[in-house]
């Protein structure tokens, strides 16, 4: 049988109007973190994200 996964929500980095989701796995397969983000501010951040989005 499969171990229970954990999903925890970025205590800072995961806004209710962010308009893209982002999960991370833990090490050692100890669960994962969300991130909700502005797509807006990726983009303006990083040319990887800003060519993905366009």
């Amino acid at each position: 049988m499969e171990p229970e996964t954990t999903v925890a929500r970025h205590d800072a980095l995961y806004f209710d109007d962010g308009n893209v989701a982002l999960a991370a796995n833990l090490a050692n397969n100890a669960g994962s973190v969300l991130f909700r983000v502005h797509k807006s501010v990726m983009a303006a951040h990083s040319p990887v994200f800003a060519d993905m989005f366009s």
